[in-house]
């Protein structure tokens, strides 16, 4: 219905602000593919593998979070069309599922600093990025996000103690290669600490307004990452519980977190949240769904760490999800 009154470009303002908006929203429940573009060494997507998105769809998510290494694609050999052309299937096939794609960029931690300190390093990656941000672009998906850089950290420190680091400079940047690829493109960015929720209140909010912030959880580590064989300090680890005051501090986390985006008026997702399966599982299940609900609850996007996970991560078996596990993460039907 017109609205009386209103000058046209009034209109179309109003149109396109109300666009934006019920973009975001419609970002609800996602999962993370990982190793799908990322692992080493690199095998191309076929059929029986993107399948799974179908069943990632029938399971009830809306959308993925695919972390694609960088290396891939820079090493890839001139005129081979890999590993390019699993990134097209991936995205044809997520279209035809009406899954909404976020690409994620994770590099290597020392490919990681080199891109930070700046030179060739970052020249290649900004090229990179801008051809990758095309790519998603004309794939014509019904959502799709960027992330520049997964999990940064200051290149000096390698830790989340004070930085000196101007990371808005770096996220600039990223952002100018986006949009000379994709000038309509959502950027997905998080702060400078291994992308948790502090950091990410750090930041200083961009100019650019087609940009959703995020963070990961993952706290406390003893529990979520217990018999994680891929560390020493916690692959031992057995029996660990999920307290109170646990739960408590994740509270705390995702009200600041909240507190900070409604002051803003910003959208956040949480990109990664997970607890290793060898956890208790009453706890783990409880874990899952206390994240999930304070997510909501905040009115953030959330992706879950990973539909399938060789180290014990992965929350479906056999392209399906347990009974207990759908209803923690709400996917109930």
């Amino acid at each position: 219905m017109k609205r009386p009154g209103l000058p046209l470009a009034v209109l179309i303002l109003l149109a396109l602000t109300t666009a934006g908006t019920a973009t975001h929203n419609v970002w609800r429940r996602g999962v993370n593919l990982d190793g799908w573009l990322s692992a080493g060494p690199f095998v191309p997507l076929g059929a029986s593998r993107l399948a799974d998105l179908q069943r990632v769809r029938a399971a009830g998510f809306d959308f993925v979070r695919v972390p694609l290494d960088p290396a891939l694609f820079i090493s890839a050999q001139a005129g081979s069309p890999e590993p390019a052309a699993s990134l097209d299937r991936l995205l044809q096939e997520a279209r035809l599922r009406n899954l909404g794609v976020v690409v994620s960029l994770a590099p290597s931690d020392e490919a990681k600093r080199q891109v930070l300190l700046g030179g060739l390093a970052r020249d290649t990656y900004l090229v990179l990025l801008e051809r990758l941000s095309a790519r998603l672009a004309a794939a014509q998906l019904p959502r799709a996000m960027i992330e520049p850089m997964d999990e940064p950290v200051d290149p000096y420190r390698r830790d989340c103690g004070p930085s000196t680091f101007d990371w808005n400079a770096a996220l600039s940047d990223f952002v100018a290669a986006v949009r000379r690829g994709a000038p309509g493109l959502t950027v997905l960015v998080s702060g400078i600490c291994y992308a948790d929720a502090d950091s990410m209140q750090d930041l200083r909010p961009l100019s650019d307004h087609n940009v959703t912030y995020s963070f990961q959880y993952l706290d406390p580590l003893n529990f979520t990452q217990q018999g994680n064989l891929n560390n020493d300090g916690w692959k031992n680890l057995r029996g660990v519980p999920y307290t109170a005051r646990d739960a408590s501090a994740m509270r705390r986390a995702f009200a600041g977190a909240g507190g900070w985006a409604r002051q803003y008026n910003l959208p956040v997702l949480v990109t990664a949240f997970a607890v290793h399966d060898t956890a208790p599982t009453a706890d783990r299940l409880r874990w899952l769904r206390d994240l999930r609900v304070l997510a909501e609850e905040q009115q953030f996007a959330w992706t879950v760490w990973s539909w399938q996970d060789s180290a014990g991560f992965g929350v479906s078996r056999g392209g399906t999800l347990s009974g207990e596990l759908n209803r923690a993460l709400g996917l109930s039907r």
